[in-house]
């Protein structure tokens, strides 16, 4: 078995739980807690969460 992982985003914190929610509902699991990356020339914010799932 190997791990699978991705960066679940959002362009806000409830659009990131949205995503969020559908990776668990699909069996994977949030690794490490939420980032939030700045764009300083534009003045905006992706949230982040990593994201781990075992494939067989």
């Amino acid at each position: 078995m190997d791990n699978k992982y991705v960066i679940a985003t959002g362009y806000s914190r409830a659009n990131l739980c949205e995503h969020v929610s559908k990776y668990i509902e699909n069996g994977w699991h949030p690794i490490g807690g939420m980032v939030i990356d700045f764009n300083e020339e534009e003045d905006d914010k992706v949230y982040c969460q990593p994201m781990t799932v075992l494939s067989p």
